[in-house]
Order: structure tokens, then C-alpha cells, then sequence
């Protein structure tokens, strides 16, 4: 050896990259498929199926039928979106409709006033409205948000198949990983909680797996910066990151699994040493911190108002046969089986750090589920937190690490056989029969919500028109300043809350979906949960009921609960064609003066003003309280009190009053956004500054500087 070459040899070993020390020791060779470059024939044929499997699914799930005509009750032809429309699905596309609006306005939205009287943004965090906001304005708003968000649904459910190859990458197995991944997720829908098609499609439980695939991005970008880090994968980490958390606060426990299992991953497979922990938990925080920052205003408000939170915990493991079997459920046995094999070879094999980072994540996911969820009733350390709910990211892992040990087993046959290119052939025709069979032609056999994407319910229908014209005629019935009461559903679970599109008044449902709390329910009504029990509905109708909500309107979807409707004398039914719309007699508005009467009020989202005549004394407002609202009395300060059912009173002199009612921020808000603009700030000083750069990256003079593995050694870099 020339002295050159020893000199540039012994300079390469003194700086052995993060990524060398675990780059795999069986490498493919570089026209190999399993290389994960679209180089050779195989390769180019992985990425047609896994291209034309998910532009098939789209089609399938109507990614091309955005809007139809239906044939309303009063005999008009009405265009209209045609999007999901079971269980919470019409609670978000009302959400992202609501975030439009305010924007429209010029504001950014920070409490949805539709819903319950009204709660703060923080408790339902608005990812999954912006994202499809995001989409309308990339349409020019040639899409109705309710098609709009129809278009997110489905990205996110084929998403993971981006995680699965960014991870597969780093084992040079990008393809075949993405195209296995694919046909496992695609084929078993799993439960409700599952993180499949079912919760995400059929239940609309958009919110909670979109986090969890953000999450599950997370890990997979989170690997890449640790070990190679570039700008873009530090920008992907935190921005990952803060879109999980602004989706769904939850997902934050599998954010820190993330970041645990990763920095455990890497520590196993190189060593543990002062210099490659120091290493590690700087990059780590170079992603930890900003992502901290930005995030604040959602994790400082959560922590703040905890106690104003009331959760309604729906589904538990009722012990440790149950959470497995929910696992299973998840996966299937063929699936978990692979997924259990994926595990032990990941722990087994250091090379390969993309299935050791799973598994590590997998562990310290699996250990937070039951300890911080619990296996019970009674649930575990985090009482608001229910343990099903964290499925979907423990099924995005298992599916992953089950791909991950069918790969194990090629690159062991491709190893015998010398052939990894006909191995990888051979692999391929097995996936796409899989894919033809169980995903676009399930077998019969299978029970329906088993079956791959089965259909659901849709909004062109007949229902979804003839609501928006009862709730445009109950808006132009109702009194002035009052609210809107809907009851039953007959397209899905929550029909009623189509109701935001038509009408910006406040509304009152019979089933609220989701409680964030008590306070309003009626002591003379039943609930279960979060609706009120069948048996007290006709008590809800009671006129002492309908004032305490300040109800002007109401609207009837069944003929179960129209027929309690047209008893009732305080309603009074309207000549309209469709659902049953009645208006109230001597209706009560939602702003209502003890002493006086209520000369003109409105009521938004964050602003309600009114002005009322009388005597001295109390203005109830009926909606719903929280720390944040100040009001004035003709300009000056005035106190708010909290009566027992969470509504608001506010003394008032005698005359004729201004009163306005505005939700602001206070110091701790302020602080929080202050925060948030130094998490931006310090995230593109991060990628702009070369000294700050030198720091995550590890360089200094222009020279990549890597820690030495644990036992003292070195390996060149490639």
C-alpha cells in the first residue's frame, strides 16, 4: 500500500459515520431489486404494482368521484359532495368547514362554538382541518371541503406506505417492504382502534390515525437524521413531530417510544460510549427542542386545563388476554406471526437499524400502553387516556417488522440460491396474488367488515340534502340569537352534524359524539355517555329544556323522534318538505337578560355581543364557560361567573347595555406562542447556521468527525 492511499485509508477510520457502523453485512449486489435502486427489471416491476395497488385503492375508496347529484325531498336536483359519511366523519369535515370560515375572516381559529356551547381548539387539536384546508386551497377551492377532506381520508390511509419504504431504504430493501407493508395494512381492516381501514374509513376516526402515521413517519426520519444527518431529515423529524402532536396530543407517547427506541437501537448496535451518547442525545435534541417549542401553545393548554377536561373512556382491555387478542385482531395470525419472527431477528441482527429501531420502539410502546393506559376499567397512570385508542401505531410497527422477516428470509434464500434478482421475481408474483385476492378480490366467505375496503356509507344521498334544506329552514324560523336543536340520525351514526355548513348558528344534538364535558347535561335528562338515552327525549323537548339552551328551532330526523316532536305544544311544525322542522313558541335566546329583554344579540366563535333593556341584574349567556372569555359592559371590564351548567352570568346596571364577550388570550398563551416563534427561529438557524450545523452534524473543519465504536475499534467508511 502506497503511503497515500495508507494516509487516506488511516483518516477514514479515525472518522467512521454513524451509518457506516450500521450499514448491513450482507449488501445486495447493485443491480439486486433488494438494493431499493429502480435499477433492473424486478425493481421496476415492485414499483408499477405498488404504484398501480395504490392508485387502485384510491379508485376503489372514490378518490374520483368527488360530488353527485341526488334528488332532494322537495324535488330539486342538488349537487352535492360525495364524501364519507359514518360515525365522525361529518363531526370533522364540520370542524375543517368552521376552520375555513374563520379563516375566511381573518382569523385563525381557536374554539369551535358548534359544538357542546362551545370548546377550545387545544382539546380537539385542528392537524387534520388544516391539512384539509390545505388541500382545498391546492384545488383553488375548486373542491367542496367536504370532498377536500374526502381526499385526505384517503391519503392518510395509504400514507404508511411512504414510512414502510423510507424505513425499508435504510436496509436497501425500499420496494419489496413498501409493496409487503402495503398488502398487509390494505388487507386486514382490524377493529374500530385498530389504526386499518375500519377506523380510519368506516368510523372517521381520522384524527387519531392520522397522528399515529405521522408518528410512525417519525421513526423512520427521526433513524435517518441520527444516522446520516441532512437538513432535510432534521426538518421532516420536527415537522413530523409537531403535526402529530397538533393532530392528536396522544401520539405524543409514541413520539417519546420514538425517540427512546432510536437512541436504544443505535447505542446497541454501536456500543454504549461517553462520546457516541453525546452524540446521539445532541441530535436528539436538535429535533426534541424546536419540535418543544413549536408545539407549545397545544401542550401547555392541555396541561393547564386538564382539570376542565372531562373524558369519556369507551373501550378498555379488560387484561392482558384481551390486549392480545385486540393485537391479533389488529395483524391477523399470519401477520403477528411474521410481526413476532420480524421482532427476534431485529433484536438478533445488529446490522440492519431500521427493524432494531422498531423494535426497540415496539418495547418501550408496548410497556407505556399497559402501564400508562392500563389493562382495565380503571385504566392506568394516565386517567384521561384510553389503552385502545393506542393501537394503530403498535399495528403500523408489528406490520412493518412482519414485512421485515419475510425480508429476512429472501435475503437468506437469495444468499443460497446466489440469485437475489429471481428471488425478489419470485416474491413479487407471490404479493401481487396476495393483493389480488385479498385485497381487490376478497373471498366471499369473509364476514364484510373483515373483507379488504369494504363500502360505506356516502353523502350522495337523498339525507345528507334534505338535511342542509331542514337546517336552512330551521335558520330562517328560529328567533333571532337563539340556537338550533337536531335530533336522531338516519345517514350514519351523527348525521346532525352536517349542521355547520348550513348555518353558523349554535346547535344542540341529542348525541354529541364527543364530550369534553358535563357541565351542560340537564339533571332532569338521562345520558349514556354522551347522548341523552332514547327514553328522555321527549323530556328534552320540553319547553323548560329548550330555554336553557336557548334552543329557536328544531329539527327531527326519524320518524321516532318527529313523532315526539309533533307532541310536543311547544313546537311549532313547519310546512317543509323532508326532515320535520318545528319553531319554538316563546323561544328564549341564547343571550338572556333576568331583568330585561334581549334587543339584538350574536354569537360566534370567539366574540359574542348583545345589547338588553331592563332593570339591574344577571345576563345569562348559554354557552359554555372556560377560563379564557372577558367581557365588557358598555366598554368597561365586568366579572364572569360559571353557573352550574357551565354557562356564563354577568351583572349588568339597569338601562340599556352593551354587552360584549370576547375569548382571548393571556399571559400563559402568550408565552406559549412566544415559544412557538422561538422553535421557528431556532429551527432554521439550525439548518442555516454552519456553526449550529457543526454541532448536530458533527463536523469541524470541514471534516465529518464520528465517534469510535465501544470496544475502541473503527470501520472505514464506504
Amino acid at each position: 500500500m502506497s503511503d497515500a492511499s495508507s494516509a487516506a485509508h488511516d483518516d477514514n477510520l479515525a472518522h467512521p459515520s454513524l451509518a457506516d457502523v450500521t450499514e448491513p453485512v450482507l449488501v445486495p449486489s447493485p443491480d439486486s431489486p433488494l438494493n431499493g435502486v429502480i435499477r433492473s427489471p424486478v425493481s421496476i416491476a415492485w414499483l408499477v404494482f405498488i404504484v398501480a395497488l395504490l392508485g387502485w385503492s384510491a379508485w376503489h375508496l372514490g378518490a374520483t368521484h368527488l360530488t353527485a347529484t341526488v334528488r332532494a325531498a322537495d324535488g330539486s336536483m342538488m349537487t352535492v359532495p360525495d364524501t364519507f359519511a359514518t360515525v365522525d366523519h361529518p363531526f370533522h369535515v364540520a370542524r375543517a368547514q368552521t376552520l375555513l370560515e374563520s379563516l375566511r375572516d381573518g382569523q385563525i381559529l381557536r374554539r369551535v362554538g358548534s359544538h357542546e356551547g362551545g370548546y377550545p381548539v387545544e382539546f380537539y387539536p385542528l392537524g387534520v382541518p388544516w391539512l384539509t384546508v390545505g388541500v382545498w386551497a391546492l384545488a383553488l377551492g375548486t373542491l367542496s371541503i367536504a370532498s377536500a377532506f374526502k381526499l385526505v381520508v384517503i391519503g392518510i390511509f395509504l400514507a404508511p406506505v411512504l414510512v414502510f419504504a423510507g424505513l425499508g431504504r435504510r436496509d436497501r430493501v425500499a420496494l419489496p417492504i413498501a409493496g409487503l407493508a402495503l398488502v398487509a395494512h390494505l388487507a386486514v381492516p382490524g377493529e374500530w382502534w385498530s389504526g386499518g381501514y375500519t377506523e380510519t374509513v368506516e368510523w372517521g376516526l381520522i384524527t387519531n390515525v392520522a397522528a399515529y402515521v405521522a408518528a410512525f413517519g417519525f421513526l423512520a426520519a427521526l433513524l435517518a437524521f441520527v444516522l446520516t444527518p441532512s437538513r432535510a431529515t432534521l426538518l421532516l423529524s420536527i415537522g413530523l413531530s409537531v403535526f402529530a402532536v397538533a393532530t392528536n396530543t396522544r401520539s405524543t407517547i409514541a413520539l417519546v417510544c420514538v425517540g427512546l427506541g432510536v437512541i436504544a437501537s443505535v447505542l446497541i448496535q454501536r456500543g454504549v460510549t461517553r462520546e457516541s451518547v453525546r452524540q446521539l442525545l445532541i441530535r436528539y435534541a436538535a429535533v426534541a427542542i424546536p419540535a418543544l417549542l413549536l408545539s407549545a401553545p397545544l401542550w401547555l393548554s392541555a396541561l393547564r386545563f386538564s382539570n376542565l377536561y372531562e373524558f369519556i373512556q369507551y373501550q378498555f382491555y379488560d387484561g392482558l388476554s384481551a390486549y392480545w387478542q385486540s393485537s391479533v385482531n389488529a395483524l391477523s395470525s399470519p401477520i403477528m406471526l411474521l410481526a413476532i419472527i420480524g421482532f427476534v431477528v431485529a433484536l438478533l441482527d445488529r446490522d440492519r437499524p431500521a427493524p432494531m429501531a422498531a423494535a426497540c420502539t415496539l418495547v418501550c410502546y408496548v410497556v407505556a400502553t399497559i402501564v400508562l393506559g392500563g389493562l382495565g376499567p380503571d385504566g392506568g397512570l394516565i386517567a384521561q387516556l384510553e389503552a385502545t385508542r393506542l393501537m394503530p401505531f403498535q399495528r403500523l410497527l408489528m406490520i412493518y417488522l412482519a414485512a421485515s422477516a419475510v425480508m429476512a428470509a429472501v435475503r437468506v434464500i437469495g444468499r443460497t440460491r446466489r440469485s437475489t434478482g429471481f428471488v425478489s421475481g419470485s416474491l413479487l408474483v407471490v404479493t401481487a396474488l396476495l393483493a389480488v385476492f385479498l385485497v381487490i378480490r376478497p373471498p366471499a366467505s369473509l364476514p364484510v367488515a373483515e373483507q379488504s375496503m369494504f363500502p360505506v356509507e356516502t353523502t350522495a344521498t337523498s339525507q345528507y340534502a334534505d338535511l342542509l334544506l331542514a337546517v336552512e329552514a330551521a335558520d330562517r324560523v328560529a328567533a333571532p340569537g337563539t340556537a338550533i336543536f337536531i335530533l336522531g340520525s338516519e345517514l350514519g351514526w351523527h348525521q346532525p352534524m352536517w349542521a355547520p355548513i348550513a348555518t353558523d348558528r349554535p346547535l344542540y344534538y341529542n348525541d354529541w359524539l364527543w364530550l369534553w364535558q358535563t357541565w351542560h347535561r340537564s339533571p332532569e335528562l338521562q345520558y349514556n355517555g354522551q347522548a341523552i338515552l332514547a327514553s328522555s327525549l321527549d323530556d328534552a323537548l320540553r319547553p323548560a329544556e329548550l330555554a336553557r339552551h336557548g334552543i329557536g328551532a328544531v329539527v327531527t330526523l326519524t320518524p321516532q323522534t318527529e313523532a315526539l316532536a309533533d307532541r310536543e305544544d311547544a313546537l311549532i311544525r313547519q310546512d317543509e318538505a323532508g326532515y320535520a322542522v318545528y319553531q319554538v313558541r316563546d323561544s328564549v335566546p341564547v343571550v338572556t337578560s333576568a331583568a330585561g329583554t334581549t334587543i339584538e344579540s350574536s354569537v360566534a366563535n370567539e366574540r359574542i355581543t348583545a345589547t338588553v333593556e331592563g332593570g339591574a341584574g344577571t345576563v345569562t349567556v348559554r354557552e359554555t364557560w372556560f377560563p379564557r372569555w372577558s367581557a365588557t359592559v358598555d366598554g368597561e371590564p365586568a366579572g364572569i361567573t360559571r353557573d352550574s351548567s357551565g354557562q356564563m352570568r354577568i351583572a349588568v346596571p339597569a338601562g340599556r347595555v352593551a354587552l360584549e364577550i370576547v375569548y382571548g388570550v393571556d399571559a400563559l398563551d402568550i408565552l406559549a406562542r412566544v415559544g412557538s416563534i422561538v422553535g421557528l427561529l431556532l429551527t432554521l438557524l439550525l439548518v442555516s447556521l454552519p456553526r449550529l450545523r457543526d454541532v448536530w452534524d458533527g463536523t469541524a473543519s470541514g471534516e465529518r468527525v464520528r465517534p469510535p465504536m465501544a470496544d475502541g475499534s473503527t470501520q472505514a467508511g464506504r
